[in-house]
C-alpha cells in the first residue's frame, strides 16, 4: 500500500513538473492580427496564414513581395528597395544613382559655379556616398521612398534631394541644402550658404 502511495505521489509530482516547464510555443510568435495556439496562428476572417505560418491578408496570399511586405494586395517595400513592373520589391533603389555627375550650384549667398563628382554605393542597401559635394568627401545619402535623398555630413552639410529625368532623358538630382560652419567662439554652427545644386548624369 505504501508503494502505491509512493508511485502516485511520484506521478503527480512528475506531472506537475512536466507541465510547470513546458515550453510555451507561442511566446515569439507574433500571430497579428490573430491569435496563437500552441505555436500556430489562429487567424480571423479575411486573413489566412502565409508560408511561415504568419497570419496575412487573403488578398495577399500567393503575392512574394520578396523584399517587402504585402497590405492590401500591394507590396511595401523595404528600405532600399522599390517596386518592379510587376509590383514586387525587387528594384535596388541606389542604383539609378550611381555615376558620374557634372553640378550646378546657386547660392544666394556666394553665387554660382559649377564642379564634378561621382555618387558610389554606400555601406547600407539604401545609403550613397558622394565623392564630392560644396568641397566635402563621402557625403552620405540615405535613400527614402524610391527618389528622395536625406544627405548629411557631419555637422557641415544638411538637406534633401531628389532623382528625376530631365528633358532629354538625362537623369538628375535637385539637392537643396545648407552649408553649416562654425562661429568660433561658441562653436555653434551656423548657415554659410542655403543652396541649391542640380547634378545631372554623364
Amino acid at each position: 500500500m505504501e508503494n502505491k502511495i509512493a508511485f502516485f505521489f511520484l506521478l503527480g509530482v512528475l506531472l506537475i513538473f512536466n507541465t510547470c516547464h513546458k515550453e510555451d510555443l507561442c511566446q515569439n510568435k507574433n500571430c497579428y492580427p490573430g491569435t496563437c495556439v500552441d505555436g500556430i496562428c489562429n487567424c480571423p476572417v479575411g486573413y489566412e496564414t502565409d508560408e511561415n505560418g504568419f497570419c496575412i491578408e487573403s488578398v495577399c496570399v500567393g503575392i512574394n513581395c520578396v523584399h517587402g511586405r504585402c497590405v492590401n494586395g500591394q507590396c511595401n517595400c523595404d528600405a532600399g528597395y522599390e517596386l518592379d513592373a510587376n509590383g514586387h520589391c525587387t528594384v535596388v533603389s541606389r542604383e539609378k544613382f550611381i555615376g558620374a555627375y557634372t553640378v550646378y550650384k546657386a547660392c544666394p549667398e556666394t553665387g554660382t559655379s559649377s564642379y564634378n563628382t561621382n555618387i558610389v554605393a554606400g555601406e547600407n542597401i539604401y545609403e550613397i556616398k558622394i565623392g564630392h559635394f560644396n568641397g566635402y568627401s563621402n557625403v552620405i545619402g540615405t535613400i527614402h521612398g524610391g527618389d528622395t535623398l536625406y544627405i548629411s555630413h557631419s555637422y557641415m552639410i544638411n538637406g534633401t534631394g531628389v532623382y528625376s529625368k530631365n528633358a532629354i532623358g538625362e537623369g538628375m538630382i535637385t539637392f537643396t541644402y545648407w552649408h553649416f560652419v562654425f562661429d568660433g567662439v561658441s562653436w555653434s554652427p551656423v548657415i554659410a550658404e542655403s543652396c541649391q545644386s542640380v547634378f545631372i548624369q554623364q
